[in-house]
């Protein structure tokens, strides 16, 4: 910045880092052409780094290179080429694609998708207790193993030619989580369950939008930990409600209390009540 002029002035620019920026387009825009640019940069650095530099602004400049886009043919005729790929460069099923094109798809399911990395939100409770998402691990675990279900093959191969290798053991098949440990930080390694006998036979991505209905009902129930049995004889609207609080009740962290299952039962009594009202009306 020694051979840049700076924009002077408190009330034109925000900050010093605002100031240097603009001072940067300034100085390029004297430049004859952009290899005049950078090798003016690089006489800065010793000929020893000028080459490893070089690399380095050469690969930046290449992330912002204009490359043709097709979003003209998507409002046209619905039809988008979509570039779109997994973390390990599988490409996305269409119903993926046009959730993500909505603004439907969960944040979480992107970040595995993408990064195979989560940041789990902390909620307002005491820190002084395990954190309130250990509670919702077994439906974590059952979402990236329908997320990363392309990833089942190339796990099962690695295992088979190399024990050590084995998707068990590697952290390459695994989502990377961040949540909460007491006022700290902690990342834990997630291994997706694709030999699980909990849920049985999960779908893959591609095949969640073929199923019906009730075969979506029952595995979320499956995933829930309760049997369609359990929950057969309540009403439509009611069974969710019920296999929530068993999962809850099983899974809560510190466990429930019997004046925790009053209150819960108190609300849902409420709420029959309420819902009766509005029906009246």
């Amino acid at each position: 910045y020694t051979q840049i002029k700076l924009p002077k002035g408190n009330n034109v620019f925000s900050s010093r880092r605002f100031a240097r920026a603009c001072g940067v387009i300034s100085w390029l825009q004297e430049r004859d052409s952009l290899e005049d640019a950078l090798q003016r940069v690089l006489n800065v650095f010793k000929k020893s780094e000028r080459e490893d530099y070089d690399m380095i602004i050469q690969s930046s400049m290449a992330v912002y290179t204009y490359f043709e886009s097709y979003m003209s043919d998507y409002f046209a005729s619905g039809s988008l080429k979509c570039r779109l790929l997994t973390h390990d460069g599988y490409p996305l099923p269409e119903w993926v694609l046009q959730h993500i094109r909505q603004g439907a798809m969960p944040t979480m399911c992107l970040n595995a998708l993408a990064n195979h990395r989560v940041f789990l939100h902390t909620q307002i409770e005491d820190l002084t207790q395990p954190s309130a998402n250990s509670c919702s691990l077994p439906i974590r675990v059952a979402i990236y193993s329908i997320l990363l279900s392309h990833d089942e093959s190339k796990a099962f191969q690695e295992s088979s030619t190399s024990p050590k290798k084995s998707s068990k053991y590697t952290k390459e098949f695994c989502v990377e989580e961040y949540d909460r440990m007491g006022k700290d930080l902690k990342r834990t390694f997630i291994r997706p369950e694709y030999e699980s006998t909990r849920y049985g036979c999960l779908p893959n991505l591609a095949g969640i939008s073929a199923l019906c209905e009730n075969d979506r009902r029952i595995l979320l129930l499956e995933v829930l930990g309760v049997k369609s049995e359990d929950v057969f004889q309540l009403s439509p609207c009611r069974q969710f409600t019920i296999a929530v609080m068993c999962y809850w009740i099983q899974h809560a962290n510190p466990k429930v209390s019997l004046l925790h299952l009053y209150c819960v039962l108190l609300c849902f009594l409420r709420q029959v009540d309420i819902l009766a009202c509005q029906d009246q009306l």
